[in-house]
Formats: structure tokens, C-alpha cells, sequence
């Protein structure tokens, strides 16, 4: 199943709610897109509406950020920087990647053999210097 939404940036928060009602809880999400889209504002958004109350910061160098609220854990994974698969395995990436929590994982690509059978794929596109398309298939 495909959906599409047109936003604009400052309108980002009822544009995660909506996606939100429409995939299942926990689910693995793949942020697509080209460098410079939004991809990690787009994750950082996601988590906030889920309620996580810390401090959102970019994985870009750490590779996985984690966040407890209650008993869920989120992980936000960028895999940007990481050169093979050794490397994501080395990272323990798969129990993660095969966890029963919420993921939001950027460059997604790069690790594609070790990717859950179940995927939440999000395409951004650029539509401007404040607007994007989102395409969604769940």
C-alpha cells in the first residue's frame, strides 16, 4: 500500500501523525531520500510524537542513538558512514535491526542483507527550500 503527502517543513509534527495512524506499532522505518532532504529532522520528529522527552541528536557519527520512554526503546540508526556489512555486524546491528521496538534507520541501503523482512519504506523528495514529498508504502 502506497501513500503520498506534500507538506511543508513547519507543518512536519500532523504530517508524522498521520503516518503514524497508518503503520503498525514498532515498526522498522527506512527514511529514503537524498543527502540534504530531511531524513534526520523527519526521525527526530517521529520520536518526539512518540514522546520521547530527551535530547534528539543526529547519529551521524555515533551510528545508533537509543531512547527509553517506559518500557519502548527507539533506536535511530544512521549507516551513512559505515563502510561494509563486517562493520554493521561489529556495531551488533542486527539484534537491533531485529528488535521489537521502534526504528528509524537512515542509508538503510547500505546494510541491505541484513534488513528485516518487514519494512516501512518513506521516500523524501525535495520540493522546494520548505516543502517535501513523502511516499510512504507499508
Amino acid at each position: 500500500m502506497e501513500f503520498c503527502f506534500d507538506y511543508k517543513i513547519e507543518k512536519i509534527e500532523e504530517t508524522v501523525r498521520n503516518i503514524l495512524l497508518k503503520i503498525p506499532e514498532r515498526s522498522f522505518v527506512q527514511l529514503k531520500g537524498d543527502m540534504g532532504t530531511g531524513k534526520t529532522t523527519l526521525a527526530k520528529e517521529f520520536l518526539k510524537t512518540l514522546g520521547v522527552d530527551d535530547n534528539i541528536t543526529s547519529p551521524t557519527f555515533t551510528f545508533v542513538n537509543e531512547y527509553i520512554k517506559g518500557d519502548q526503546q527507539f533506536y535511530h540508526i544512521d549507516c551513512y558512514r559505515i563502510k561494509n556489512l563486517k562493520e554493521a555486524l561489529d556495531l551488533g546491528l542486527t539484534e537491533i535491526l531485529e528488535s521489537d521496538s521502534w526504528r528509524f534507520v537512515e542509508w538503510a541501503e547500505k546494510i541491505e542483507e541484513i534488513l528485516p523482512e518487514k519494512i516501512v519504506l518513506i521516500k523524501i523528495e525535495n520540493l522546494g527550500p520548505d516543502s517535501r514529498r513523502l511516499i510512504l508504502t507499508i
